[in-house]
């Protein structure tokens, strides 16, 4: 007579929002460019993601722009699940949206200023992007990267003496959403950290899920842990970033839940 249990109403219920949510991971994950998507760069680039959740507020890109340009990135949407995964979702349409435009006279501080200014048409007050965006201009042998307000990037390279440099870049604009880096650039007419390009340059872009997590004790990973990882990961081959990553992050959690979304990005030339 159609007369069910409460707990059968709830289990149904259950059922469709497991059902619903596989669905949103893989639409998720279809958004995110694949380690094969950059096998024709003139620079290696190595790829590792994991969400805390199905879905989540992590976002990377990894993308040509024009016979001499690429733009690669990680971005972290404040928030977390379903909230933060749909904001990702407006900066994926941004890039995808960027493929069909002809882009030989952009500059990286143009292009990111009109992400700047589409995302604050789209991201709630309340809410922001952090990211961190690398421009590789191969006509110049120069690479742009820009800040905002995403954890420090790493530059490594070989000095004369066979020794490795390790360089900081932390943030040196605000982040995305709010039309504070428009007008920033307004105001200064520049930004970020311009590097000259070499044999043995390595630059390295991550989420603050990596530096957050813990283990079992709660001792965060943190950031002296997070320098030694990407010094270890400079000896590595690109092939290896991904089995790495996920070795790292399993073996220090332990048997603890993943607090927050993890994004590696590690560009070498």
């Amino acid at each position: 007579y159609g007369v069910v249990s409460l707990e059968d109403i709830r289990s149904k219920i259950e059922e469709l929002r497991t059902h619903d949510l596989a669905k949103a991971e893989t639409i998720q994950q279809f958004m995110l460019p694949r380690q094969e998507d950059t096998k024709d760069f003139p620079f290696k680039v190595g790829l590792w993601n994991k969400m805390a959740n199905p879905v989540g507020g992590d976002f990377y890109i990894a993308q040509k722009l024009s016979d001499n340009a690429y733009i690669l990135g990680v971005f972290d949407v404040s928030g977390k699940n379903v909230s933060a995964a749909l904001l990702t979702v407006t900066i994926g349409s941004f890039f995808a949206t960027l493929k069909h435009f002809n882009h030989s006279d952009s500059s990286s501080i143009k292009i990111t200023s009109m992400l700047d200014l589409y995302l604050q048409s789209i991201v709630p007050v309340g809410n922001f992007i952090t990211g961190a965006l690398c421009y590789v201009d191969t006509a110049s042998n120069e690479l742009h990267v820009l800040n905002c307000g995403h954890t420090d990037v790493y530059a490594l390279m070989k000095t004369d003496g066979n020794k490795v440099k390790f360089a900081t870049l932390p943030p040196t604009l605000p982040p995305f959403g709010m039309g504070e880096v428009t007008e920033n650039f307004k105001k200064t007419g520049k930004g970020g950290y311009k590097i000259p390009i070499t044999n043995s340059l390595q630059i390295n872009i991550y989420s603050d899920g990596l530096t957050d997590m813990q283990n079992d004790e709660g001792t965060r990973y943190d950031e002296d842990n997070t320098k030694k990882f990407f010094l270890d990961i400079y000896t590595r081959d690109t092939d290896e970033l991904a089995s790495h990553c996920s070795k790292t992050v399993t073996s220090w959690i332990e048997h603890s839940m993943l607090p927050d979304d993890i994004t590696v990005m590690n560009i070498r030339f």
